[in-house]
């Protein structure tokens, strides 16, 4: 079992493990469809790692990146997300291998913070912290916009 980045050729192997194990089946359920500003190729905001069981991807975890920006303080920020391990290969310890490289990639990559969405007390040991059911983030108004993030846990890194 190798555990690594996920390459930009290996995105439909990708939203293959993703898609069966959320047990999405039809199209208009599959991430690529419901989320298709996110999922898409060549997006250089998302970074995926996976278990590789020869060149088939069985578990993944995803970090999205974003800016917050708000007057001249900005803040590198992501988004934990879309954890995926197909049936067979669940109770392995993929999530916490997968979990320790995603954290990793933030440290390397400068994040100051990771949220996560939902609700899930198994990342606590991952220092997460219950922050709130939602985190509201208001920008000011020379952005002309507001920003509202629900999340149930962060670490700060």
């Amino acid at each position: 079992m190798e555990i690594r980045l996920v390459k930009e050729e290996e995105f439909n192997n990708l939203m293959e493990c993703l898609n069966s194990s959320f047990g999405f089946i039809n199209d208009n359920d599959k991430f690529e469809h419901i989320l298709p500003k996110l999922y898409y190729k060549e997006n250089p905001n998302m970074i995926h790692i996976a278990a590789f069981d020869n060149e088939r991807i069985v578990s993944a975890i995803g970090l999205y990146r974003m800016n917050l920006i708000n007057g001249d303080k900005k803040l590198k920020i992501g988004c934990v997300g879309a954890v995926s391990t197909l049936k067979e290969y669940r109770n392995k310890g993929l999530f916490t291998a997968i979990l320790n490289k995603i954290i990793d990639k933030a440290k390397e990559l400068d994040f100051d913070l990771l949220f996560l969405s939902g609700n899930r007390n198994r990342y606590n040991r991952f220092g997460f912290e219950n922050a709130s059911k939602e985190l509201h983030i208001l920008v000011d108004s020379r952005s002309r916009s507001h920003v509202i993030y629900k999340c149930i846990e962060w670490s700060q890194l």
